[in-house]
């Protein structure tokens, strides 16, 4: 907040050149803190907890700002809505490109920039909605992720069934030619999530954007705000059982010798108990590498170069030959490990929809929550 009083206390003269910038880098850090979108020398607001809102001061809405520079932040609004296309320049260091042996799960940048005007390429944006007005690549449409959670289900996070499937891909006009490319503005989990619900509808023509709309800004390549939608066509929904697995075929893979149970959950999120719906624990067997550690950083989610990729598996057991089985809290905390898995060239990487909220379920809940196994 210090850093957008310094520049909205400028001159107007001395804003309008700056608009299409601030209404990226600042408009985008009220919905979602990025460091990577930071001006040099600006604090870093992820780093420290944002205090609690006031309930009065100056401004409307007890926010604490002066009349004048609410006009003034009025105006910055107003233009960020005109449709201009900004660049954001980028504050790191030019991203790595590898050379993977199964590339065609990946967008690098480079290549989506290439292929941009493609007209059989989709590009969706799994951002939330505000941050897509925002900003995002040009051509983009946008997608909630959350179309694909079953609603009907006890265990959140439970892929939607085949009618809503069919519903949101087709309202997004992806036919069986199609290329999609998905990212987010984050870290990229809900974009790989959505990629691999799309790829277990029977259509594994989908990259994922590497690093994301950060990793696209950090490029240097252009953002825009115009806003996109696709004509709905049918959709046919051919389920890939193969990179998916139930509780049921869990509880025989712990002890499976050529399978490898992965935990991909954070410590912070290990710790979680969910208001008591869940326990403290993992399932019996398996091996930790947090999905933090696919990527160099959340804030960049590009994924950390194959060498590195291959050691950090390796140090675990989960080499190529075996089958990689995939949990974490909810189904959306495995999307990032799937890819970076499939991109090494990895044929048999599973993901266990129910995650931890299905396994490890609290024992007063396990009647309602819990179906037996047949």
């Amino acid at each position: 907040m210090t850093a957008l009083r310094h520049r909205v206390s400028l001159s107007l003269r001395g804003i309008v050149p700056q608009l299409p910038h601030l209404c990226y880098a600042h408009g985008m850090r009220f919905l979602s803190p990025d460091p990577l979108l930071r001006r040099e020398g600006e604090p870093d607001s992820s780093a420290t907890p944002s205090p609690p809102p006031s309930r009065g001061g100056k401004g409307a809405g007890g926010l604490g700002l002066p009349l004048p520079l609410l006009l003034i932040l009025s105006i910055i609004l107003t233009a960020c809505t005109a449709g201009t296309t900004p660049t954001v320049p980028a504050t790191v260091a030019p991203l790595p490109v590898y050379s993977w042996p199964y590339d065609i799960v990946l967008a690098e940048p480079l290549w989506l920039a290439d292929h941009l005007h493609d007209t059989d390429l989709r590009i969706i944006d799994l951002s939330e909605k505000p941050q897509y007005s925002l900003g995002h690549v040009p051509g983009a449409v946008h997608a909630y992720w959350q179309d694909l959670v079953e609603r009907n289900s006890d265990t959140y996070g439970r892929l939607a069934g085949r009618m809503e499937r069919e519903k949101t891909f087709g309202n997004l006009a992806i036919g069986p030619n199609t290329t999609v490319v998905v990212y987010d503005r984050t870290d990229n989990r809900a974009a790989a999530r959505f990629a691999w619900a799309l790829w277990y509808a029977g259509h594994p023509k989908v990259r994922l954007l590497n690093g994301g709309l950060a990793g696209w800004a950090a490029a240097g390549e252009p953002i825009e705000t115009t806003a996109h939608t696709a004509p709905r066509i049918p959709y046919r929904d051919l389920p890939d059982e193969s990179i998916l697995i139930n509780r049921c075929d869990m509880s025989h893979a712990v002890n499976d010798p050529n399978v490898v149970v992965l935990d991909v959950r954070t410590d912070r999120e290990m710790a979680q108990t969910w208001d008591n719906t869940t326990q403290i624990g993992s399932i019996p067997n398996s091996r930790r590498l947090p999905w933090t550690m696919f990527i160099r950083e959340p804030t960049v989610p590009v994924l950390r170069s194959p060498d590195d990729l291959r050691a950090m598996l390796a140090s675990v057991g989960a080499s190529p030959e075996r089958t990689i089985a995939l949990y974490g809290t909810f189904s959306n905390d495995t999307g990032i490990p799937f890819f970076a898995l499939k991109a090494l060239g990895y044929p048999n990487v599973r993901l266990y929809d129910g995650g931890w909220a299905e396994w490890g379920v609290s024992p007063a809940l396990v009647p309602t929550r819990r179906q037996p196994c047949g």
